[in-house]
């Protein structure tokens, strides 16, 4: 029988040939970074005209591309040399204050290791913008094999575990969410888009993923019912699968029972009996298949 070392002893993400690293991104010391604006004092929003500039260790960036754009901003990644980095600007009349306060609300209670670096750094008037380590890629670009497939539900539901337990949800769980960084021939996964962190109890207008009860209700609640569900979509998303293939997945012959059990009790529609399937039960399954 096959057998997968999956948990730490085998330093948990040995890249198993995924990470190429004549083309990953050294890891820039945020603490080097400083913001120019030609902001004349401290702001609420940020008005028509802004701009700014960033540098590395003295040395002026240079803009590459806009990585991703919402309602609230835009995601840019900006290079000195092999130094890449992220910085979250906010659009023209968007509240940035509101956004830092509640984030560093969330920040005693972010799990180590498990979000990718990042920091908040003031301009000379003070004004707050969030910089980010700037990540390899996110696993909708990679092609996994099996192995890695597991390693990476084990490493997602610790993190997720971990916040839960700290009174934080992670609401937007997706492939494209979690990035990976390759060093010293290992890869490292951590959860993207730190907007989607949000204390248990806090109501949303709107999510990318409906779980039932939020269909009925028309509500998107952070708890931990809904993360279940999530992590439930998570599995399949992996595994090539939606929802509404839920049946061909649970008949796959290529996908291992345990797999099937964990979907199946996640995407369940009562989010009573959900709840009783907790994320800890991701590594005691694992853990009793590959013993």
């Amino acid at each position: 029988m096959e057998k997968y070392i999956i948990l730490e002893k085998d330093n948990f993400l040995n890249s198993d040939g995924v990470c190429n690293l004549s083309l990953t991104k050294s890891f820039t010391n945020l603490e080097n970074i400083k913001i120019e604006t030609n902001l004349k004092s401290r702001v609420d929003s940020l008005p028509k005209g802004f701009n700014f500039k960033l540098y590395y260790k003295g040395h002026l960036m240079k803009k590459v591309k806009i990585l991703g754009e919402g309602t609230f901003g835009k995601v840019i990644l900006y290079q000195a040399d092999n130094n890449f980095l992220a910085i979250k600007i906010n659009h023209e009349g968007v509240p940035i204050n509101d956004e830092i306060d509640s984030f560093n609300k969330l920040l005693p209670k972010v799990c180590k290791y498990s979000i990718i670096p990042l920091k908040i750094v003031k301009d000379q008037r003070a004004n707050p913008f969030l910089i980010m380590q700037m990540a390899d890629g996110d696993l909708k670009d990679l092609k996994l094999s099996k192995i890695l497939k597991i390693k990476v539900l084990v490493t997602v539901s610790k993190a997720l575990n971990c916040f839960l337990k700290k009174g934080i949800i992670y609401m937007d769980l997706k492939l494209e969410n979690i990035l990976y960084k390759c060093v010293d021939s290992k890869i490292t996964i951590y959860l993207g888009d730190v907007g989607s962190l949000a204390e248990i109890g806090t109501l949303f207008e709107n999510g990318e993923i409906v779980a039932p009860e939020s269909k009925k209700s028309g509500e998107f609640v952070a708890n931990e019912a809904y993360l279940l569900y999530t992590f439930g979509i998570f599995i399949l998303e992996i595994f090539g699968y939606r929802i509404e293939n839920l049946e061909k997945f649970l008949k796959d012959e290529d996908v291992d029972d345990y797999l099937k059990a964990l979907v199946f009790y996640y995407t369940t529609a009562n989010p009573k009996k959900r709840v009783l399937y907790n994320l800890d039960l991701v590594n005691e399954l694992i853990k009793k298949k590959f013993r």
